[in-house]
């Protein structure tokens, strides 16, 4: 399975709750039916608490994610997207510092239950790593080391990877991921825990970027997806 992410980013003049009530008609519904018709199975909008959570990621507005089990076909839904956001609506609903969307596959690691927040970051290779090694390393070995650190990880409700497809391109962060749990509470408390510190930080180092600036890593903190189509469903439902 693969999947589209286009972070957004506010224009300056709007507040947040504006923002997000224009970005969805003028936005992630017209690119909804966009991908439809190249084969989207799957369009989710992450929505934005209502006001910042102190100790939590507020780069961005809301995130985009749109799903294809074919890759050729996500690769049209990009240009399809790219299409979209170089129009007037976008332009004058984003800041120019909302990063390019770009397609990572998805692999789900950990899927335990509903959400009360979900946290997707992205990220670049730490300096000296070829970003293919980086890859590499994320996806054969890291959730392997964040399960040793079982305190850290029974808070922790979802774990999904989404390693970029074209790591080399400028534009993508090819180490995503989706973090989920049941409550902001536990969320907090897990990337405080000190297993987080000895364990997992540690091992995120040896391939991920350590930063906080936009041009090395992208957070967004989710209250709630809006699923505007999900073909997957009315499969298994068939």
């Amino acid at each position: 399975m693969w999947r589209i992410t286009s972070f957004y980013k506010r224009q300056g003049s709007l507040n947040r709750a504006s923002a997000v009530e224009s970005w969805l008609p003028n936005f992630f519904y017209p690119a909804t039916d966009a991908m439809k018709a190249v084969g989207t199975c799957r369009a989710i909008a992450n929505l934005p608490f209502d006001t910042p959570i102190e100790g939590l990621p507020d780069n961005f507005d809301a995130v985009a994610e749109f799903w294809f089990d074919d890759l050729d076909q996500a690769r049209d839904g990009l240009i399809n997207l790219r299409e979209i956001q170089a129009g007037q609506a976008w332009q004058e609903l984003s800041d120019p510092a909302s990063p390019a969307p770009w397609i990572g596959e998805l692999r789900p690691v950990l899927d335990a239950g509903p959400l009360g927040i979900k946290v997707i970051r992205a990220g670049r290779p730490a300096k000296g790593v070829d970003a293919r090694d980086a890859l590499a390393y994320w996806r054969d070995h890291h959730a392997s080391v964040a399960k040793t650190a079982t305190q850290f990880w029974a808070l922790l409700r979802r774990y999904t990877q989404v390693p970029a497809v074209d790591p080399e391109n400028a534009e993508a962060y090819p180490l995503q991921a989706d973090v989920g749990a049941a409550s902001v509470e536990d969320m907090k408390a897990a990337f405080a825990h000190p297993e987080y510190f000895s364990i997992v930080q540690p091992d995120e180092r040896k391939f991920s970027l350590a930063g906080k600036l936009v041009a090395e890593r992208l957070y967004f903190a989710s209250s709630r997806e809006l699923i505007a189509l999900d073909r997957l469903k009315a499969s298994e439902a068939a």
